[in-house]
């Protein structure tokens, strides 16, 4: 385990050599050897572990995540794309919260992941326990686009409403109000690829 959290390659790759590594050994928190090193966007010692045919890669940790979840939101492409090899992944695992990777994908703009998670024919509408779907996520956060990515699947539902009534549309109105008005009276600044106009146009139009 700390092998892996801490990136010593030589270390795990011996451990697993001498047959002394559980490498679906979980801490307290529900983190295995797998999703500390893809937290690290650790390639090799991911490559390792699964190289091993023994990695449940679908453990979730105390908040119900995956490996796979945690590589979406990060962006780390190359660990993405090892986890989807391994043709075991479940590419619509839900945390407790009802999230998928592409949810976290879509709302950190992370526009490579989306469309490696979306060739694997992920449900674009699946949505949390608030009814929350990855376009409103990416919507929210005017991702312009994941927007049009995941809308170009023909699947995404661009008028489906969460459990507070909101569409997509009405969050990236609120993305750009909170732009315009809210930020700049905190003081606080904008990501450069937050382009709330331009997804708000784009889905009234659908």
């Amino acid at each position: 385990m700390l092998a892996a959290k801490k990136g010593h390659t030589a270390t795990v790759q011996l451990l697993l050599d001498n047959g002394k590594a559980d490498v679906n050994f979980e801490d307290r928190y529900g983190q295995t050897p797998l999703s500390l090193a893809v937290e690290r966007e650790d390639t090799a010692v991911v490559q390792l572990l699964l190289n091993t045919g023994k990695v449940n890669v679908d453990i979730k940790d105390c908040m119900g995540r995956t490996s796979l979840s945690y590589a979406a939101q990060n962006g780390g492409n190359k660990v993405v794309q090892l986890l989807l090899n391994t043709s075991k992944v479940d590419v619509d695992a839900e945390a407790y919260n009802g999230r998928t990777p592409l949810s976290f994908a879509a709302e950190s703009g992370k526009l490579e992941t989306v469309n490696l998670l979306l060739e694997r024919k992920p449900d674009v509408n699946l949505a949390n326990k608030y009814g929350r779907t990855p376009l409103s996520f990416a919507a929210e956060r005017g991702r312009l686009e994941v927007v049009k990515l995941l809308h170009d699947t023909g699947k995404a539902d661009v008028g489906k409403e969460d459990i507070f009534g909101s569409t997509p549309l009405d969050y990236a109105n609120d993305g750009k109000q909170n732009k315009e008005l809210i930020r700049p009276r905190l003081g606080v600044a904008m990501e450069t690829d937050c382009n709330y106009e331009s997804v708000a146009k784009f889905l009234s139009r659908k």
